[in-house]
């Protein structure tokens, strides 16, 4: 079993690298931000399996860490990722259009402050799959793997 101190950051640097292959092609701003809440998000995520099946003991591997109970869910996330980040992205976009449209100050406050909830909410979500799966990856290299059947 890897040392518990060493999955926050490598899920910090797994989702920060998912984060940027995701936002690669986006303004060097959304790039940043979309990146820092995959790093975020992604040590945080990377502890989540131990969260669902504490390590109380040597097998403590259970559905948090199964096969296929987790390794499915990871999967399909990751097949949607691209298009809830464009969704996200696309939603960004008009937030920010509203607010270069906005009348007052605090409408256009507002209208940034979405926007910018928007973008690092489309990285979150790179970071969540960086870091579990990192941590995933990481306990499969181990002498007890991953149980198939949680």
């Amino acid at each position: 079993m890897p040392p518990s101190t060493i999955h926050k950051p490598v899920g910090a640097a797994a989702g920060a690298a998912l984060g940027l292959a995701m936002a690669h092609a986006q303004r060097p701003n959304d790039i940043l931000l979309e990146v820092l809440a995959a790093g975020f998000t992604g040590y945080h995520a990377a502890k989540l399996p131990d969260v669902i099946d504490p390590p109380i003991h040597p097998r403590h591997r259970s559905v948090g860490h199964g096969v296929l109970s987790a390794g499915p869910v990871i999967a399909w996330i990751l097949h949607e990722l691209k298009e809830w980040q464009d969704a996200l992205r696309t939603a960004s976009q008009r937030a920010t259009t509203r607010a270069d449209e906005a009348t007052s100050s605090w409408e256009r406050l507002g209208h940034q402050i979405v926007a910018v909830l928007l973008r690092l909410l489309a990285g979150a979500l790179a970071g969540f799959v960086g870091g579990y799966g990192s941590h995933l990856a990481m306990d499969a290299c181990t002498k007890s793997g991953l149980p198939v059947f949680a």
